[in-house]
């Protein structure tokens, strides 16, 4: 039986100064004698005062490969576009509402924490190519086509997203059953290793794709799926069969070329 989905209040306003980031960076560089230009690893988890928003200081850490700005006061995720190297991001325990910004990183992100934020949607998600893992867990995603946008991440194999409202609906077991659907390729969800017998012996999502669209309705492994799935791909096919250049529709990549659903 799952738990209840625990409310998060923002940080509670007091009298202090939150510290911005360049001052955050410029101590770490004193207490590390280390330049940030050639920092590799960069962890600020939990500062005190708090950070509460990303500058234009990140633009030094230009060989940075893990950042951690977990357990501070950020609200927007930006100034990502320097760190051309960057591989791990966390940034759990904030107020972060959306993922913009995550596309500066898009070609070179594959582990992202953003736990326990203030997230209601995956927007954006598509542009991180190269992710293979992903904690996205205890946040606010209630809508089945944001859990539906990560098959664009076609690498991923790991995967927290539990205690959103989405995945509280179903059981523990029907929800891994059903995520496993969706994502066949994943090795561990919830942070427990994915057993072979849990993998659906239906059709991977992902699958439907590379069939005409009488081929899918007809199929009885399409009913499988529920409405609101069924709504989604059928805006898909439609989208695809009004397509001048079926080039165009490369629905083998992704259910993602999402701009035809939403």
């Amino acid at each position: 039986m799952k738990t209840k989905h625990h409310k998060k209040g923002k940080h509670e306003k007091n009298h202090f100064r939150a510290r911005k980031l360049g001052e955050v960076l410029k101590d770490w560089h004193h207490m590390h004698y280390e330049l940030l230009s050639e920092a590799r690893e960069v962890i600020l988890r939990g500062i005190w005062p708090p950070i509460n928003a990303m500058d234009d200081s990140l633009q030094y850490l230009e060989e940075c490969v893990v950042l951690s700005l977990s357990m501070n006061m950020i609200e927007k995720i930006s100034h990502l576009w320097g760190l051309k190297n960057l591989k791990v991001l966390s940034l759990a325990q904030n107020n972060i509402k959306s993922l913009d910004g995550l596309e500066e990183v898009g070609s070179t992100l594959e582990v992202l924490i953003i736990a326990r934020n203030f997230l209601k949607d995956t927007k954006g998600i598509e542009k991180l190519i190269k992710l293979k893992e992903l904690d996205i867990s205890y946040n606010y995603i209630n809508q089945p086509i944001e859990f539906y946008r990560l098959i664009s991440c076609q690498e991923l194999k790991s995967l927290a997203f539990k205690e959103n409202p989405f995945a509280e609906k179903y059981p523990d077991n029907i929800w891994r059953q059903e995520a496993l659907k969706v994502l066949p390729n994943l090795e561990t969800l919830d942070y427990i290793k994915v057993e072979d017998h849990e993998r659906s012996e239906y059709l991977p999502m992902s699958e439907f794709f590379k069939l005409k669209g009488d081929m899918i309705i007809d199929s009885p492994k399409y009913m499988i799926y529920n409405d609101i799935f069924k709504e989604a791909m059928e805006k898909v096919l439609h989208a695809k069969d009004n397509k001048n250049d079926e080039e165009q529709f490369d629905s083998s990549n992704s259910l993602l070329s999402m701009q035809y659903i939403i």
